[in-house]
């Protein structure tokens, strides 16, 4: 049910994900770092979690690659 899609759009999120914080701090913009570190573990969950999906073939993958991908969004907007 996973497509190759998945694992590199969650490849794709941890770089951009770094390359917004990696900005932030070289202009000197306030980073939270506990907000940054719950992204980033979101983030290689979701990686980790759609690459295991795609190899093993499990249709549960999907919907947890979603709700991780979720998190990841409501963290991002809500914790200030």
């Amino acid at each position: 049910m996973t497509g190759s899609y998945m694992p590199s759009s969650a490849v794709v999120q941890l770089v951009t994900g770094a390359g917004l914080i990696w900005t932030r701090i070289s202009l000197d913009l306030p980073v939270v770092h506990a907000k940054m570190g719950v992204k980033l573990a979101l983030d290689i969950l979701v990686a980790v979690t759609a690459l295991v999906g795609m190899r093993n073939k499990q249709s549960w993958a999907f919907y947890a690659v979603g709700t991780f991908t979720a998190a990841a969004a409501i963290v991002a907007v809500v914790w200030k």
